[in-house]
């Protein structure tokens, strides 16, 4: 009985990939470029192509405001990013983020627990812009603390904003998955925001007058997977 069970679906998987060979897949997908996944974006598109070798992929990077206009102008499939409005269609990623603060160790901003909303809103602070889901909930949190955090600069660039650390006295908005995606992140400490502790929901997010074809969400559940399979910055 096993045996048969293997067989079919050996011969299923054969069948899937007989016609992701057979067709042209051109893919684009949109990208928070603070989501800290394109490791995972790129571990689940490899695994992609073996069921559609043909396919070609086009990644754009946007703001979370940009994000939103390309999916549903429908110039992209689908956008990786962070839930922002619960009730637009989206497909969760099971990947909560720990919001904190990523500043250099040498410049003495954060210790080795976590730091409360208030105290961290009172650091000169590296911000992603305003329409960014971490800028809102940060933002919102602080209000209600009794204080409003003022930027230092903004950034919407995982890559810019680890670049400048080392050299900025300043500690940037960040989740656990942002600090493990940074070069030099040695050099860098990451405090998780305590009183609230916040977190960020990765999704995708598409249209729903469009929906999803069955290899876009087949590229889905592998992300799913290599996120799944990621480790976690300690």
């Amino acid at each position: 009985m096993a045996g048969e069970v293997m067989a079919c679906h050996d011969r299923i998987a054969r069948e899937a990939r007989d016609i992701g060979a057979a067709q042209q897949h051109h893919l684009a997908v949109a990208l928070d470029p603070l989501a800290g996944c394109t490791a995972a974006l790129a571990a689940a598109f490899d695994d992609w192509l073996e069921i559609y070798p043909n396919a070609r992929l086009r990644i754009v990077a946007g703001s979370a405001s940009e994000l939103t206009r390309l999916v549903d102008s429908g110039e992209v499939s689908f956008a990786v990013a962070f839930l922002h409005d619960a009730a637009a269609p989206h497909v969760g990623l099971g990947s909560g983020q720990e919001l904190g603060l990523l500043a250099a160790r040498k410049h003495g901003l954060l210790g080795t627990a976590s730091i409360a909303v208030r105290e961290a809103a009172a650091l000169p602070l590296i911000l992603p812009p305003p329409d960014h889901p971490w800028r809102r909930a940060f933002e919102q949190a602080a209000r209600r603390a009794g204080v409003q955090p003022r930027a230092l600069a903004e950034l919407a660039s995982a890559e810019l904003a680890c670049a400048m650390l080392p050299s900025l006295r300043a500690a940037a908005l960040a989740s656990r998955a942002f600090a493990l995606a940074c070069r030099g992140r040695d050099a860098l400490s990451f405090q998780p925001l305590a009183s609230p502790r916040l977190r960020a929901e990765l999704c995708v997010q598409f249209s729903g007058a469009r929906g999803l074809r069955d290899s876009e969400r087949m590229l889905i559940r592998l992300l799913r997977r290599a996120l799944a399979a990621a480790p976690d910055p300690a």
